[in-house]
């Protein structure tokens, strides 16, 4: 087996499953299945270290490269404003970008990677799914068919395709569109709903509220938070990047009045794309709450 330092972060618990391994390797040694599996084909080149997040480490100051805030809503409908929504459809419309790759879901709430061509597939992506998804997996079939690729994912994604992109090979990334994130989890929680009585494909939306879980299906359904705890993703635990620092554009609901969202501008690249982007309507945001659940997942992680 392969001596490089990613199967290192796979055997502490520590893999994302992010998929940036799988999209730099060259001969197709490393598969995805919740985690990095890598083969014995491989030949230690360890590309793959170099685009993962666990092994690049996390942000000292998860806001010193926060250029704008705003908060924002698209006239989509959608979760928080739809917001990335709005913002993928208008790109893709303007031809901004060629491309996007996001999550999907089935009805059962199993969440896939999707790469997203045209602007009446992109409501396929909308909503936050909860459950991981190797998104930076399809970077590779992206670029080699598209020339501008927008990136949509957690903190531990945007870190991914930011590594990505600084190598010579994936400059075909145009955008990196992070979401804030306290944790994902695996599809045992799906599970564990279905458990409690309710039929999955019966549930429209997910969402966290003042301590609680919230499912919303033919009634809505309000669980701790502490009882879902364990089936959050296991390299979870470690992470300490709430508000995806190294994308161009992060966006979560926190800081913002309800049906907004909080829009973080990082670099000039995300300012200029986001000036782009039609049917926005934007308002003030509080960047403190943002802060504050940051320091919350910083002190709770180890």
């Amino acid at each position: 087996m392969a001596e490089v330092e990613i199967q290192e972060v796979v055997d502490a618990g520590k893999c994302t499953g992010c998929g940036g391994c799988a999209t730099v390797c060259t001969i197709d040694a490393i598969t995805i299945k919740d985690h990095a599996v890598i083969s014995e084909e491989c030949t230690e080149c360890d590309a793959c270290s170099m685009v993962c997040p666990v092994v690049d480490g996390f942000p000292e100051n998860e806001f010193d490269n926060v250029l704008l805030v705003r908060s924002g809503r698209s006239n989509m409908p959608g979760q928080d404003g739809a917001i990335v929504t709005g913002m993928i459809k208008s790109l893709l419309a303007e031809g901004h970008i060629d491309c996007a790759i996001g999550v999907t879901r089935d009805e059962g709430w199993r969440a896939t990677p999707l790469l997203i061509t045209d602007v009446q597939d992109v409501a396929k992506a909308s909503g936050t799914k909860y459950t991981n998804a190797p998104v930076v997996s399809l970077v590779k079939d992206a670029i080699a068919r598209y020339e501008r690729v927008a990136v949509v994912g957690t903190p531990c994604q945007a870190h991914s395709a930011w590594l990505l992109r600084n190598s010579a090979k994936f400059r075909e990334i145009a955008v990196i569109i992070g979401l804030f994130c306290m944790e994902s989890f695996t599809y045992d929680l799906c599970e564990f709903i279905s458990g409690l009585g309710i039929e999955l494909r019966s549930v429209r939306k997910m969402d966290f509220d003042k301590g609680s879980f919230v499912i919303y299906a033919d009634d809505e359904r309000r669980i701790p938070i502490r009882e879902i705890k364990r089936y959050a993703y296991p390299s979870c635990h470690h992470c300490r990047d709430f508000s995806a620092y190294y994308a161009d554009i992060s966006v979560g609901s926190v800081g913002s009045p309800p049906g907004w969202s909080t829009i973080l501008i990082r670099t000039e690249n995300g300012r200029a794309l986001l000036g782009k982007v039609k049917d926005i309507e934007y308002g003030d945001a509080n960047l403190d709450p943002v802060k504050k659940l940051s320091d919350l997942k910083r002190k709770t992680k180890a």
